[in-house]
C-alpha cells in the first residue's frame, strides 16, 4: 500500500498543482511576503478574546500559515517534511542541552522568567555551534 504523505507534503503538492495551472507567485520572495501576511493574521486572531470562535478562527490562520510556508518551501526546492525533520532534530538537541545546563546550574525552568530561560537557550545555542 502507497504512504499517504504527510499534511506538509499534501499542501506542498497541492500548490504544485496550482502553480502548474498558474496560480502561483513568480518569486520566493513574494511567497516570503505570503507568510508574512499570514502570520499577521495569526497575530491578529491572538488579540481577540477567547473564545471558541476566535479558537477556531486561529486554528484556520495557523492552517493558513502552515499553507504559505508550504508554498515557500515549494519555491525554495525544500521538502517540507525534510525541513521539519531537521528543525525537530535540532530543537531537541538544544533543548535537552537547555536541561542539562539549568540542572547543571540549578535554574529551575518552570520558576525562571521568559527572559532568563531565553538568555538560557541563547547559551545553548552558541555551545552547541562552537561544538560543530
Amino acid at each position: 500500500m502507497d504512504e499517504v504523505p504527510s499534511p506538509l507534503m499534501q499542501a506542498y503538492f497541492c500548490s504544485q498543482s496550482a502553480a502548474q495551472e498558474g496560480f502561483d507567485w513568480d518569486s520566493p520572495f513574494e511567497a516570503a511576503r505570503k507568510v508574512q501576511e499570514e502570520l499577521n493574521e495569526v497575530l491578529q486572531e491572538l488579540q481577540k478574546p477567547i473564545s471558541l470562535s476566535q479558537q477556531h478562527a486561529l486554528k484556520e490562520e495557523i492552517g493558513d500559515l502552515f499553507m504559505a510556508c508550504c508554498c515557500l518551501a515549494r519555491h525554495c526546492n525544500v521538502n517540507p517534511d525534510e525541513a521539519i525533520a531537521i528543525s525537530l532534530k535540532k530543537f531537541i538537541k538544544r533543548y535537552s542541552c537547555l536541561k542539562s545546563t539549568a540542572q547543571e546550574k540549578g535554574v529551575s525552568l518552570q520558576g525562571s522568567s521568559v527572559a532568563e530561560l531565553s538568555s538560557l537557550w541563547q547559551q545553548v545555542k552558541r555551545k552547541i555551534a562552537a561544538e560543530n
